[in-house]
């Protein structure tokens, strides 16, 4: 038997791996109306499969250019049925995969917000009333301003991942937060939600 390219070995572990993955999404994912989703998703990574064998450049470096956006409102006090009720309904439990494939650019759903209530998304594609702030950032784009104008009208806390630079704002109270990390975030949600004592940090930069 000859000797096996450590190219091959590598390559089969990815596809191994990928396989799992997407088998696990589509266990979470069955018999709820996010399933098609899925479908596009495969679809995706088949096309990104298929542009790398072929040295297709320009389809692989556009897949690879993808930056995917968010808007997560999640949802305490004051229920928040009115913008429920714009998007189309889910009620799955909250995991990772199920938000990136819901974000995906080859979902319907993507361009809307989800909206979380304790520890199942409710609904995705979502309207947000937009702020009419006039004092918001010129440079914001519609997310953000969605998240804000959410923010204005309830006690959500809304995440927002921009779609061109990837980076993480927050907005609550009528106030939007710019460029946090991902330990600051996880800080506010968890005095947000009252599962820490609140010692607050400053927070980041408001636009």
């Amino acid at each position: 038997m000859g000797h096996i390219p450590l190219e091959f070995i590598v390559d089969a572990i990815d596809i191994l791996i990928v396989t799992l993955l997407l088998y696990r999404l589509f266990s979470l994912m069955r018999g709820t109306r996010a399933v098609h989703m899925f479908f596009g998703l495969i679809g995706l990574f088949v096309l990104s499969v298929i542009a790398q064998w072929m040295h297709l450049i320009a389809v692989n470096w556009l897949i690879s250019s993808l930056r995917i956006g968010a808007l997560i409102v999640l949802e305490k006090d004051q229920g928040l049925k009115n913008f429920v009720e714009t998007g189309t309904p889910i009620d799955a439990r909250v995991s990772a995969e199920l938000i990136a494939t819901l974000f995906t650019p080859t979902s319907p759903l993507h361009d809307g917000a989800i909206v979380i209530q304790s520890d199942r998304v409710v609904a995705a594609g979502c309207t947000l009333p937009l702020s009419q702030d006039q004092r918001v950032a010129p440079a914001l784009g519609m997310r953000h301003r969605a998240a804000l104008g959410i923010s204005e009208e309830s006690d959500a806390l809304v995440i927002v991942v921009s779609e061109q630079s990837g980076s993480i704002a927050y907005a609550e109270n009528g106030k939007i937060y710019r460029g946090v990390d991902l330990s600051t975030l996880r800080s506010e949600l968890l005095h947000s939600f009252g599962m820490v004592r609140d010692d607050r940090y400053p927070a980041a930069a408001q636009s």
